[in-house]
């Protein structure tokens, strides 16, 4: 406790009785307006002694009395005594032409009526103060803080900025540290609604400073209260947590109820955010009973609202209704308008999923009217989309002009999103392509703004589960938009498609892929960096064509743009010498380059599956097609049994199993291949488990015409064009004499045709990892064991020896082709956040440059017969030796699963 306070204890009550009986007050007031900021119980006891007074001073005192009065009611958060005993002050005031006393009693009322939202009183109060020439500089500096304050509120953001910046223009002539920390303090808030955290943070940590100078703890209650906000919106939640904690226990200190009240509404909202619902919803009927105690009426509506959306969250509709139903009535007493409809809002939004769309249009007419008369953009952008769920047909083009008008003004990110999606929706019913997907690229570009803006890796988790939706639905427009520029475009969505919900997975569970070092800077940070310079970027455009042009922002964004390029070099430096992150991730990536460096006679088809549909692509160095399919239930399952039925000895020679994959090949194979010498395969989901050379064309398999060869995505293609050794002259093979391991009759072969090799037993060599690091080929002979429920416990085995699958990633490789003689060492699973896992992916991720895998258990005999060939013939190139070690076994053992079960990742033609 501060000694300034203890002394105020225990002589305030010889002031009041030395100055009241003197009938002079200033003194008094002043101590008595600082108790207000240490110890509101202490000021609250003086709350009769004022009164038992009133009839024994003068006019005048009894003014200064009646103002003190309206002050600490407005302390307690009694809004409505507050206003009644301030504006009796304020007639007393112009009755004895006391100037000063009007001025304060104007003040606090343009505040408590911003508190109450009756935007148009506060502003004709804090007006007559600015437009008044006899005011003191600090009066108007207060006055310009309490406009900020209404505008922010009404979410007019740009006004508000307005009156803060008049506000330290002012304090530029004259410096006052007490009035600076309350006009920073403010700004923080308004620059936290504009997404500028790091300036909000900078001006926090001023008025902190600042305030404990002055021992004004209940301000530092303040400020750490809205850096909480902060911490909230960058995901920070324990620090947020702390924050409110910390403003709570000075409230306590400072025995000031209503500040420590409204940290426990905050904390519940806290709570409303981490969507937990059940436990917040636990605390509602407690904290209403403490906001009825205190007079908190308001606070109470809004702890009532925020628990009526909460509930119609979790499907509970009629519980909402009786929390919203309670909630309209406070603030209908208290005339809060814009409340009232924000309710009339919520409401027909509960009616609209209980059945009642008659009701629900007339509670959005109702809210829409007052939303528009008091500009409140966010809100009415709301009434138009809920409008356009009750009668997506009506829509017309007068709602969507009206939309992009509104879209000018600063409204929140969500809103924003919803809007740009609904436009999008709107354009492509009318089958306008090119606005639609406009339209949804800023909505997707907007999503990824929501975490560029928020400086860490924790993003809000409300944002996830629509952006992949919405990526998916720009593959399907861009593929039914006929423009050329579609066709290059869909390449990239596919990919961030991909990225994105890996991406997500990642940023919610603060976990690091398996094929990547802990250590290493991920592609979190990276991606961040990257859109956070064309964020800036684009900011910087926009500043410079708007009307009223802002250098503070401009030179804001600019110097930020500095940092973040200077941050993406560093990293970028880091990243030089290795791919490790582009196994997962597109960045630096674009199909002209793709198409650049893609073997001419190479054919690249990739896959897009969304449902029941299927997306076909393909790629050659010059040009770019594009297939849709909607294929029946039937071909969906054969889709999901032919990897079952190629894996089976005897399923996989059955005419009806060869009948299925010539209806399924005519889908997944072009027509136009006869120009193409070698396919290349990039799978999309279930497709990645399917064995591409057994695909039929023409009444052949694939692999009689073709060499042919897949890759997990567009990125790891990337990588396996770069150019390779085929000569081999450091390859290392692991073979193992044991009974138990497979006898591998391709080591003969091998001998003779590479007698410089390196040959291992087991993994426990001293020197194994240099020998890794070098070979330009590995061979495994051993056994492969691929969990696809739990990847990470997949091993390598050989002479009693594992290997990981994390262990493999972890390897250092020196882009070598590596051969996995092993069963099921080519298989893939598919990872929460669509995350590809699998000794592959673990081996791109090392350094790899190909890889050959099994995709099922194989046989032993076929196998042996198929490496023989493969390695007698691997002179010839990795692609075309595979192509004839397929068409070796297949002339002796037809069907797929004796040749098919090995497959080939990456081993593009030179």
């Amino acid at each position: 406790m501060d000694t300034r306070v203890q002394n105020r204890r225990s002589d305030l009550n010889e002031w009041f009785v030395r100055e009241l009986n003197k009938q002079n007050l200033p003194k008094f007031e002043q101590e008595f307006l600082e108790l207000l900021n240490f110890d509101l119980k202490k000021a609250s006891t003086f709350e009769v002694y004022l009164k038992s007074n009133l009839k024994q001073v003068s006019d005048a005192c009894s003014g200064h009395i009646r103002r003190l009065l309206g002050r600490l009611y407005r302390a307690q958060g009694d809004n409505t005594r507050a206003i009644l005993w301030t504006r009796k002050a304020l007639t007393i005031f112009e009755g004895v032409d006391n100037h000063g006393g009007m001025i304060q009693c104007q003040l606090t009322l343009s505040d408590i009526y911003t508190r109450r939202g009756s935007y148009e009183q506060a502003t004709h109060h804090a007006n007559s103060i600015i437009e008044n020439p006899s005011c003191d500089q600090n009066d108007k500096i207060k006055a310009h803080v309490n406009l900020g304050n209404l505008e922010h509120r009404r979410r007019r953001y740009k006004e508000a900025e307005t009156h803060f910046e008049a506000a330290l223009a002012f304090l530029e002539k004259e410096p006052n540290e007490a009035i600076e920390a309350i006009v920073l303090h403010n700004y923080a808030c308004l620059n936290v609604c504009r997404n500028r955290f790091t300036a909000a943070l900078e001006n926090f940590a001023r008025a902190l400073a600042l305030f404990s100078q002055q021992e004004a703890s209940l301000y530092r209650a303040h400020v750490y209260q809205a850096m909480s906000e902060v911490y909230s919106i960058q995901g920070q939640f324990d620090q947020a947590e702390e924050s409110l904690s910390q403003a709570r226990r000075i409230y306590a200190e400072g025995s000031d109820r209503i500040g420590a009240a409204y940290c426990d509404l905050e904390l519940f909202n806290l709570a409303i955010k981490l969507k937990q619902h059940e436990d917040a919803l636990d605390r509602v009927d407690k904290l209403a009973k403490q906001f009825e105690s205190y007079q908190l009426y308001l606070e109470k509506a809004q702890l009532l609202y925020q628990a009526a959306e909460a509930t119609y969250d979790l499907g509970e509709a009629d519980i909402a209704e009786d929390y919203l139903a309670e909630a309209r009535r406070i603030f209908q007493r208290e005339e809060n308008q814009i409340h009232t409809s924000m309710c009339d809002l919520l409401e027909a939004k509960i009616s609209l999923h209980l059945g009642f769309p008659q009701k629900a249009k007339r509670l959005l007419d109702s809210a829409r009217f007052v939303f528009t008369k008091s500009k409140l953009a966010e809100y009415e952008i709301e009434c138009h989309l809920l409008q356009a769920r009750l009668a997506p047909d009506s829509v017309q083009s007068k709602t969507i002009l009206r939309l992009r008008k509104l879209l000018k003004s600063s409204v929140g990110l969500n809103v924003r999103i919803q809007a740009q999606a609904f436009m999008a929706t709107y354009w492509h019913k009318k089958r306008q392509f090119k606005r639609a997907i406009t339209h949804l690229m800023e909505s997707i570009s907007l999503l990824e703004e929501s975490r560029v803006n928020i400086q860490t890796n924790d993003l809000r988790l409300s944002y996830f589960s629509s952006k992949t939706e919405l990526y998916e639905t720009l593959i399907v427009w861009l593929f039914q938009w006929s423009n050329p520029a579609s066709k290059s475009m869909v390449f990239q969505a596919i990919e961030l498609s991909r990225s994105r919900e890996l991406y997500d997975n990642l940023a919610v569970n603060g976990t690091t892929p398996a094929a990547l070092h802990g250590r290493e800077p991920t592609l979190v940070e990276i991606n961040r960096l990257h859109e956070r310079m064309e964020h800036l970027e684009r900011r910087s455009q926009v500043l410079q064509r708007q009307d009223h042009f802002s250098l503070i922002d401009s030179e804001a964004v600019r110097n930020e743009l500095v940092v973040a390029r200077q941050q993406y070099r560093e990293l970028r430096t880091k990243l030089r010498d290795h791919k490790r992150l582009a196994v997962y991730f597109p960045f630096d990536w674009d199909v002209g380059e793709l198409q650049r460096r893609l073997p001419k006679e190479t054919l690249l088809i990739s896959y897009f599956m969304r449902g029941n549909d299927l997306y076909r692509l393909e790629l050659d160095h010059k040009n770019i097609r594009k297939r849709h399919f909607q294929l029946s239930s039937e071909q969906v399952s054969e889709l999901n049994l032919l990897p079952r039925h190629m894996a089976s000895m005897e399923l996989s020679s059955r005419p009806d199993t060869i009948t299925r994959l010539d209806r399924i090949s005519t889908i997944l194979v072009p027509k136009n291949t006869s120009s193409y010498s070698h396919l290349l395969f990039i799978p999309h989901k279930q497709l990645q488990r399917l064995p591409f050379p057994a695909l039929r064309h023409r009444g052949r398999y694939i692999i009689e015409t073709h060499s042919l060869s897949q890759c997990p995505n567009l990125p790891i293609a990337h990588l396996s064009l770069e150019k390779q050794s085929q000569a081999f002259q450091k390859p290392l093979f692991f073979f193992s004499n044991l009974d138990s391991d497979p006898k591998a009759p391709e080591r003969e072969t091998l001998a003779i045709k590479y007698p410089q090799a390196v040959w291992r037993q087991d993994f426990v060599a001293p020197d194994l990892l240099d020998d890794l690091a070098q070979a330009d080929l590995i061979h495994f002979a051993g056994h492969g064991y691929f969990n696809s429920s739990s990847p990470d416990a997949s091993y390598l085995r050989i002479a009693g020896q594992d290997l990981s699958l994390t262990q493999i990633a972890q390897l250092k490789l020196n882009k070598p082709f590596v051969n996995l003689a092993a069963c099921r060492s080519g298989a893939l699973a598919l990872a929460p956040g669509n995350e590809l896992r699998g000794f592959v992916v673990s081996l791109f991720a090392a350094g790899s440059s190909s890889v050959l895998g099994g995709l099922w258990d194989i046989e032993d005999e076929a196998t042996g017969l198929w490496m023989t060939a493969f390695y007698n013939h691997i002179d010839m190139g990795i692609a075309k030796a595979y192509q004839t070690a397929c068409l070796a076994v297949l002339a002796n053992r037809p069907e797929p699963y004796a040749w098919a079960g090995l497959a080939l990742f990456g081993g593009l033609p030179n």
